[in-house]
C-alpha cells in the first residue's frame, strides 16, 4: 500500500491549496475537514460504546444492589453522547455528499 504522498499530488507549486488524485482535484482544506470530522465521529462512536457498556454493567449491578442513582446518571450521559453522535453523523454525511459532487 502506498502512503498518502503517493495518492495525492500537488499539481502546481504555486497552488498548494489544491491536491490532485487521479483526474479529480480536491481543495486541501476540504480534505482536512473530512479527515477531522471522520476522526471526531469515530471518537464519539467509541465514547457511545463505552457508555453503553457502562450502562449495561450498572443495570446488572442495580438489579442486585438497587443502585439506581449511578444508572440514571450513566443513562443521561449515554443519551447526550448519542445526541452528539447523531449531529456529527449528519454533518459528516452532508460533507461526504458534497465531496462526492466535486
Amino acid at each position: 500500500m502506498g502512503g498518502i504522498g503517493r495518492i495525492f499530488e500537488i499539481p502546481n507549486l504555486k497552488d498548494r491549496d489544491l491536491l490532485k488524485c487521479g483526474s479529480v482535484s480536491i481543495i486541501s482544506d476540504t480534505l482536512i475537514a473530512l479527515f477531522t470530522t471522520e476522526y471526531a465521529l469515530r471518537e464519539l462512536w467509541q465514547l457511545e460504546q463505552r457508555l453503553q457498556s457502562r450502562v449495561q454493567a450498572l443495570r446488572k449491578a442495580a438489579e442486585t444492589e438497587h443502585n439506581w442513582g449511578q444508572l440514571n446518571e450513566a443513562e443521561v450521559q449515554l443519551s447526550k453522547a448519542q445526541a452528539k453522535f447523531q449531529g456529527k453523523n449528519t454533518r459528516f454525511t452532508k460533507r461526504n455528499a458534497a465531496l462526492r459532487r466535486l
